[in-house]
């Protein structure tokens, strides 16, 4: 897991589509497979990340 401070690495958000704050994207092998950009619930997300996982298991 990685957190990028947008406030100090403006270029980096900007180089994946971040302009607005907050955020979370999710990577697996290089590839985004979720974003939620600000109002979303944790729960939600742990469920979708979840949910991720147990395709790539299979």
């Amino acid at each position: 897991m990685v957190y990028i401070d947008c406030e100090q690495l403006q270029a980096v958000c900007a180089q994946h589509g971040v302009f607005s704050l907050p955020v979370v994207q999710v990577f697996f092998m290089g590839q985004k497979f979720i974003e939620e950009i600000q109002g979303f619930s944790l729960l939600a997300l742990g469920q979708k990340i979840e949910q991720v996982f147990m395709k790539m298991k299979r």
